[in-house]
């Protein structure tokens, strides 16, 4: 997780200052005093005396606010189902990422995602060997209420949606997906409207099969 994204103070990314000596001071001290987050690599003492912390780790200290703060990130990211890393590079034509977030989808590592009535949303644009767009899979994700009716709403699933969707139960989630062409989907990546409509009947698809199910909630969230 990259925590400059997760613990920017006032839009900034984290700064550290440290020289290798006095880690009490840079991860502890510092951060109480100032308020700020602070990261140390720690001294000989820390490493050789009076710890046994490995080269390879380093230590990282803040006010109890920013890890509420934190937490509170990371929450609110993962139930958009989103990257933790916030990161946007991407070799994709700014084209599509931009008709993409004109109808609410943000860009993550490697697909975009947002909700569609309610629903968490991701949209992959899967690649061939080439580096070319060959396919596009939509991904929703539903949480059940527990282990058991994720089962047995997936085994439901996937003897009545068509062959094209695949279902996959992952502990209390049923991972709902269909990969097909721009074609095949009707739409144009250049096209946001496209794009959203075909979404829209991807959900509302899945949504119908789920009450059949008797097993989906508000939302279609267990």
């Amino acid at each position: 997780m990259d925590l400059t994204l997760v613990l920017r103070e006032g839009g900034k990314p984290l700064l550290a200052e440290f020289s290798g000596e006095r880690a009490c001071t840079e991860f502890f001290a510092k951060p109480y005093l100032e308020h700020k987050p602070g990261v140390s690599l720690l001294c000989r003492g820390a490493r050789e005396i009076y710890s046994d912390f490995r080269d390879d780790e380093i230590v990282f200290g803040a006010p109890f606010e920013v890890y509420v703060r934190a937490a509170e990130t990371i929450e609110r990211i993962d139930k958009m189902r989103g990257a933790l890393c916030g990161c946007r590079a991407s070799d994709l034509p700014t084209q599509i990422v931009n008709e993409f977030e004109k109808i609410g989808l943000s860009k993550g590592t490697d697909y975009f995602f947002g909700k569609t009535r309610g629903h968490n949303m991701r949209v992959y644009l899967n690649k061939d060997l080439n580096g070319m767009l060959k396919s596009v899979t939509m991904h929703l994700p539903v949480k059940m209420a527990s282990e058991e009716d994720a089962g047995d709403s997936a085994a439901r699933l996937k003897q009545s949606l068509p062959r094209t969707y695949s279902v996959n139960k992952r502990g209390y989630w049923v991972d709902i997906t269909i990969r097909a062409s721009e074609g095949e989907l009707g739409i144009d990546l250049f096209d946001g409207l496209s794009v959203k409509a075909a979404i829209e009947r991807f959900v509302e698809n899945v949504t119908r099969y789920l009450v059949d199910t008797g097993r989906a909630g508000p939302n279609g969230e267990g």
